[in-house]
């Protein structure tokens, strides 16, 4: 059986008045929606990532925040990080496919720094996260 996922590009477009209303779809609630629609699923079965979003400052505008607010955990995270979470597991598929870069060892601290930034990314390790190519979308 193929084990590959079969990926999905969407596009939303969501009235300023949802927005302003609190509205911010990020990796949880776009989650959230797919596993309503296919609440049968289970464990690693649905994935789902914010690959481009809107910048954070443009939402805290719409919802009513001034330039200096503090801004909500979910308006934080960086508008393009599903493209850097990508880029990243690319990366590290990458090094992680090679012995060595220049000399036995030198690619072991690298992949630590990606394992840590794909961790602040997403909240997951890698190991949890590996299993979804992302790098197709």
């Amino acid at each position: 059986m193929n084990t590959k996922p079969f990926i999905w590009t969407v596009q939303y477009a969501i009235s300023p008045v949802w927005v302003a209303d609190g509205f911010v779809l990020d990796d949880d609630r776009a989650m959230s929606m797919l596993a309503n629609e296919l609440s049968y699923a289970h464990g690693g079965e649905l994935f789902a990532r914010v690959l481009h979003a809107p910048p954070p400052v443009r939402i805290a505008r719409a919802q009513g925040y001034g330039p200096k607010d503090v801004l909500p955990d979910d308006l934080k995270r960086p508008a393009h990080a599903g493209k850097v979470y990508s880029a990243l597991v690319s990366a590290r598929d990458l090094l992680d496919s090679v012995a060595f870069v220049a000399k036995e060892g030198d690619k072991d601290p690298v992949l630590a720094r990606i394992d840590e930034a794909i961790k602040l990314l997403t909240g997951s390790d890698i190991d949890e996260v590996a299993s979804v190519d992302l790098a197709q979308v």
